[in-house]
């Protein structure tokens, strides 16, 4: 595979000692512009890593670790993406019993709902996160609580909580339960949802629709007030999607996007319950979708460390891939202009993206079309060759 050390270290060979002739051309300018083309700017860090993003209108974002970086406490920050702020860092739970297991943006943005491992759920201000300003402890009742990742999402105007064990083949999980933040109670009118291994949680913009994944593929979409199924997809290649919404409904609540475990993302119409389309492929799992605000970019990210940005109402090959992240990329999200991308991970950095950038791969570095043959004597590039102006590069 590539070996950029190493492609590092010629190039610093062909560097001209003083009083030496420089004779660098387009090939060691245009290898180090790709060895250094981390194209992302690094805000900080997050101590543990962060498995969790979430973007607001005002460009104000939202990192946290989860269950694996939470044995007992962890960080939640908060930043503004406008001007690469950190703005608050929150060492919580304080005196929470057994750690935070799940988190969750309400749709209006100024609260955020935490849940611990004994189910109790903490209702914190985006405005003053330090401060706990309900927690809810009635809901889960007579419920057992063997939850190790919590699955959770606003609904129904910030009314309702849906709350669910992630787990990959459903024993001894909490079924999806429908909490009622103002009574604390669960929704009666409202059934359980059969745990089959909770796999991924999404609901749309208006928090009007929630898509459920379990463990054998089946996506079941509900409407809310009220619950009404609307329809069941048979996804059957896309049985895990783990604890990370990668899944997303586009700005029409009649189409979702899924991803598949060969990291394929496809476009699901809810009308026909048939696949219409499929945007491309991440080449691996997928941790996390996020749409930009007008609908015209699809960002994913995975294990792969990539951030892919598409066109989500075509098939085409990603519009960029942005490369930077050193280890696994769990969060991403547009901010307001829909030109730059937040994004965190296991690396423990939190990175913005601007798109308007030109990228290290869009042409400029081709050579003239009259152009056949060019060399480096260091060996690395043997031989470039040239067709219709765009070099095929051969390391």
């Amino acid at each position: 595979g590539p070996n950029p050390v190493r492609a590092r270290r010629l190039l610093n060979d062909c560097l001209p000692h003083p009083g030496e002739e420089d004779l660098r051309d387009f090939e060691w300018y245009y290898f180090n512009h790709v060895l250094s083309a981390d194209e992302s700017e690094v805000l900080g860090t997050h101590p543990g890593g962060a498995m969790t993003l979430f973007t607001e209108p005002d460009g104000t974002f939202i990192t946290a670790g989860h269950a694996t970086s939470w044995p007992a406490a962890g960080h939640l920050q908060i930043w503004d993406g406008i001007d690469g702020k950190l703005k608050s860092d929150v060492l919580v739970p304080r005196g929470r019993p057994n750690g935070a297991i799940g988190i969750a943006l309400s749709q209006d943005g100024k609260r955020l709902a935490l849940c611990y491992r004994n189910l109790d759920i903490e209702l914190r201000s985006i405005a003053d996160p330090d401060r706990v300003q309900r927690v809810l402890t009635n809901w889960h009742r007579g419920l057992r609580h063997d939850a190790w990742t919590m699955a959770m999402c606003f609904l129904d105007h910030d009314t309702q909580l849906a709350v669910g064990d992630w787990s990959v083949n459903g024993n001894d999980s909490l079924p999806l339960t429908f909490v009622q933040i103002a009574s604390d109670r669960t929704n009666q009118s409202l059934p359980f949802v059969p745990p089959l291994g909770l796999n991924g949680l999404a609901a749309s913009r208006d928090g009007r629709r929630l898509a459920i994944k379990d463990g054998s593929g089946r996506i079941l979409v509900l409407d809310f007030p009220g619950g009404r199924p609307v329809c069941s997809l048979e996804n059957q290649d896309a049985w895990w999607l783990g604890v990370y919404p990668a899944m997303t409904f586009l700005n029409d609540t009649d189409r979702l996007v899924i991803t598949s475990n060969s990291g394929r993302i496809d476009v699901w119409d809810l009308a026909t319950t048939n696949r219409v389309r499929t945007i491309g492929n991440q080449g691996g799992f997928v941790s996390a979708l996020a749409l930009s605000s007008d609908g015209k970019r699809l960002a994913s990210v995975g294990l792969d460390q990539l951030i892919k940005v598409w066109d989500p109402q075509i098939e085409r090959p990603p519009l960029r891939v942005l490369r930077g992240h050193t280890k696994w990329i769990f969060g991403v999200g547009f901010l307001p202009d829909g030109e730059t991308l937040v994004s965190c991970g296991q690396d423990e950095t939190v990175r913005r993206w601007d798109l308007r950038r030109p990228s290290p791969d869009d042409g400029r570095w081709s050579l003239p079309p009259e152009t056949k043959y060019a060399t480096i004597q260091s060996g690395l590039l043997d031989a470039v060759e040239v067709g219709k102006g765009k070099p095929e590069w051969k390391v």
